[in-house]
């Protein structure tokens, strides 16, 4: 999905976001408010985090074809 669509960063980041909820709702049996705070600061937290990872490695990507 990576070299055809330039939303994969939108589909990695709602994955990324994922396992703190799994987290929490495996140590306090159920998804409190908490637990969607988390998720969402960990999905706001996926875009600088990747786009400063992309942009270094820019001609890398582009060499291998792939859309960031």
């Amino acid at each position: 999905m990576k070299r055809l669509w330039i939303g994969n960063t939108w589909v990695g980041a709602v994955v990324g976001a994922i396992p703190p909820l799994m987290g929490w709702a495996a140590a306090a049996g159920s998804l409190g408010p908490g637990a969607w705070a988390l998720a969402s600061v960990m999905f706001a937290w996926q875009f600088p985090h990747f786009n400063s990872l992309s942009y270094t490695l820019r001609a890398d990507y582009s060499k291998a074809g792939y859309r960031m």
